[in-house]
């Protein structure tokens, strides 16, 4: 009697596991464009791996409950670190916004090429009322970072158009253009 018991809690505890929530992956996006290669003699520009805050560096996906709280998804997460997906979407913007000029995006160190970026993201989550918003600094400069040719700034809020974390990863990925369509604003005649 005992043992079937044993084997009946057993039994109820592998069918709870095996009917948890799948886990769903998520990948931010960008701009798509034609890929040809740069012109002969062109500037090269690195961008330098974004930084973002301690609080966002989580494969799963954070938002915001209130002005101070923050909730982590169990089952949404990132399918790479936060800060690779932004470096890797900012670069391929990038490459598609300067195409045909005199410029190639590179990932090369920052002291092999002509130009460096720097970005760094104060913010990058949805909050309750299902609104992203980004909050980023960037600066570009000839190999020292500490003289920069150009700086900008920049808050932009994306509303979600629809509910769920597929809603809030499209708000994300517009913001994220938004933001890189400024900064390649800021960089036009700076980088020839």
């Amino acid at each position: 009697m005992r043992r079937s018991l044993i084997g009946l809690a057993l039994s109820l505890a592998l069918a709870a596991c095996s009917s948890s929530a799948p886990t769903h992956y998520y990948a931010l996006s960008g701009l798509n464009g034609p890929s040809a290669a740069p012109p002969a003699g062109a500037k090269t520009l690195a961008v330098v791996p974004v930084k973002i805050p301690e609080y966002l560096n989580h494969l799963e996906i954070v938002t915001r409950d209130s002005q101070e709280g923050l909730v982590l998804a169990s089952y949404d997460q990132w399918g790479e670190p936060l800060d690779f997906g932004v470096t890797r979407v900012v670069a391929g913007n990038l490459a598609v916004l300067f195409q045909g000029e005199h410029v190639a995006i590179t990932n090369v160190a920052p002291s092999l090429a002509d130009f460096a970026l720097w970005v760094q993201l104060r913010r990058f989550e949805v909050d309750a009322a299902g609104t992203c918003t980004l909050a980023a600094s960037w600066s570009l400069a000839k190999g020292n970072p500490d003289r920069p040719i150009v700086r900008g700034d920049a808050t932009i809020s994306e509303p979600a158009a629809g509910t769920g974390y597929p809603a809030d990863i499209a708000a994300m990925n517009r913001a994220l253009e938004a933001l890189t369509r400024r900064i390649a604003a800021t960089l036009q005649g700076h980088v020839p």
